[in-house]
């Protein structure tokens, strides 16, 4: 096994018509501390579209809403939203409850 600190740890041998090559592992192969030492993070998968998307504008988030590369897979993604999903609705009531619960938070904040 090879050690953690190794940042080879993400590949493994192919051999094809008689020729090795390394490729990339499967990471669903990969334990938590091997996917670690290459530098990766546990993190929700719209968060890591979102970030793959800043490092795409250079790491100007700015330049995300902007993004016109509309047949990019990540394109409907890249606000860190799913756009597919259903879009809640507040009742009346649960807007009241809200509303309630915020002007006691104010009334008892200490104002300095």
């Amino acid at each position: 096994m090879k050690h953690l600190n190794d940042r080879l740890v993400g590949l493994e041998d192919e051999t094809v018509d008689g020729r090795t090559e390394q490729i990339g592992r499967d990471p669903r192969d990969m334990t938590d501390e091997e996917l670690i030492a290459l530098g990766h993070q546990k993190m929700p998968v719209l968060k890591a579209i979102r970030a793959r998307c800043i490092d795409c504008c250079a790491g100007q988030v700015s330049e995300v809403r902007k993004c016109v590369a509309m047949t990019c897979p990540s394109w409907p993604y890249r606000m860190g939203t799913n756009p597919w999903r259903d879009k809640k609705e507040m009742s009346d009531e649960h807007k009241e409850k809200l509303k309630d619960a915020l002007a006691k938070a104010r009334a008892a904040k200490v104002w300095g």
